[in-house]
């Protein structure tokens, strides 16, 4: 079993109303159940795990002050497949509050191309999360656990 680091990335971009204000961002994560954790917002699963991040699509770490003052040109969604259990269930959690986000802030979501998603992509990356988690399961490693811990590092 190949041992590399599978992340899902989704790119929630601002759209023709302009990038994000900062303060209806933060609002919106911490509704959404997101802590921000050393400049990056998590959403916590079972046993207090990270099921997902959301990122400065800029790579600026989030903190109050910045959060405050910059607006923002989007964000990243990041599923750590490996090290997510249940990360079928996370990526529906993930993809909702994706979708909430880009209906209040008026944004685009895209993939890592920059092509807005479609309900069929959406399908198929939810058939090969079943994939890859059935793989793991067969090799003795369900996702999220801690050997998947420790060798998806």
């Amino acid at each position: 079993f190949p041992v590399t680091i599978k992340t899902l990335r989704l790119h929630l971009l601002h759209g023709s109303s302009g990038r994000f204000t900062r303060t209806k961002f933060r609002g919106l994560a911490e509704a959404s159940g997101l802590q921000l954790q050393d400049g990056i917002y998590v959403f916590k699963g079972e046993h207090d795990q990270i099921a997902f991040t959301v990122e400065n699509i800029e790579h600026n770490p989030f903190n109050p002050e910045m959060l405050r003052t910059v607006v923002l040109k989007g964000v990243s969604f990041q599923l750590d497949i490996p090290r997510t259990a249940k990360c079928a269930e996370m990526f529906n959690e993930m993809l909702q509050v994706a979708k909430r986000m880009e209906q209040a802030l008026g944004g685009i979501l895209v993939d890592e191309q920059q092509r807005e998603i479609s309900d069929m992509q959406l399908e198929r990356i939810r058939q090969q999360l079943k994939l890859i988690q059935t793989q793991m399961l067969t090799q003795g490693i369900p996702a999220g656990s801690p050997l998947a811990l420790r060798l998806f590092r």
